[in-house]
């Protein structure tokens, strides 16, 4: 089985940044490596879920559908960040 080791920055609002190397399967979707994540580094609150994520390479943002093996290669640091909401610019 190939597995792709990836190094991720997870952001979310108002927790501490979470810094982990992952590893996943290439052929994987970057929306299941969200599910995957979402088990054990809860990701999705009230307020949002795992669709409101950019998920982010080199500042590119990757879309969810894309298969891992086609945006990242071994080694990336791949970032998750939960963009802030509308209210908060007021």
């Amino acid at each position: 089985m190939v597995t792709m080791r990836l190094r991720l920055l997870i952001a979310r609002h108002g927790l501490p940044s979470v810094k982990i190397i992952w590893n996943a399967q290439p052929e994987s979707t970057i929306a299941e490596l969200l599910e995957h994540l979402d088990n054990f580094v809860p990701l999705e609150a009230e307020e949002w879920g795992l669709e409101d994520y950019a998920v982010q390479v080199a500042g590119y943002e990757a879309l969810h559908f894309q298969k891992l093996e086609d945006v990242f290669k071994d080694g990336d640091e791949v970032t998750f960040v939960l963009p802030c909401p509308l209210s908060s610019f007021g």
